[in-house]
């Protein structure tokens, strides 16, 4: 698997600096996001759901998949520093 130094061709710091955000601040803000989506799919897990909600619930699952990913990356990221 590769790193995010050899996806995106730069350092940690230049990364967060192209987001204008700290280290800090960009990993609470995805484990707000991964909490907001775990939220909405537990609400649509439990209610009753017409089949078109199958998509969403596949699509904010996955979703909190790929945060999940990015969070660990950028864990990973920032203990090789």
């Amino acid at each position: 698997m590769y790193n995010y130094d050899d996806l995106y061709g730069i350092g940690l710091s230049e990364y967060c600096s192209a987001h204008d955000i700290t280290l800090s601040k960009l990993k609470q803000k995805i484990i707000t996001d991964i909490e907001l989506l775990s939220n909405r799919l537990r609400i649509l897990a439990t209610a009753s759901f017409h089949e078109q909600d199958i998509s969403l619930i596949n699509t904010v699952h996955k979703l909190i998949s790929k945060k999940s990913k990015h969070l660990d990356r950028l864990q990973n990221w920032s203990d090789e520093i």
